[in-house]
């Protein structure tokens, strides 16, 4: 079976209230079989469809523009694979991973 992972997160460490800024992440496949076509969805509204991931560790680094929330101290920016859980994996509970970026306050 399939078994599809986000992960290698790169993002900056903080971010001022109302900056664009990139995070970026891979989707890789540990598993042993082909995953297929899937679809992932991020903070922000982004989803996007993958073709399908080899197996043995093929991955796809996706690149996504956010904007940090005014007035809050803290983004909690969520990734999850295979959202529509079309790909049967060996592992259905490893697909989603979230991390927390710093906002401060306008820079001066």
């Amino acid at each position: 079976m399939a078994d599809l992972v986000v992960g290698d997160f790169e993002y900056p460490g903080a971010v001022f209230d109302g900056e664009d800024f990139e995070i970026s992440f891979v989707i890789r496949n540990i598993g042993r079989a082909p995953s297929g076509p899937f679809r992932y969805e991020s903070s922000g509204g982004v989803s996007a469809l993958v073709t399908g991931l080899d197996p043995g560790g093929e991955t796809i680094r996706h690149t996504v523009i956010f904007t940090a929330p005014e007035g809050e101290t803290a983004v909690i920016f969520l990734v999850v694979a295979d959202s529509g859980r079309e790909v049967i994996e060996s592992d259905e509970n490893n697909n989603e991973v979230q991390r927390q970026i710093q906002v401060d306050d306008d820079e001066v």
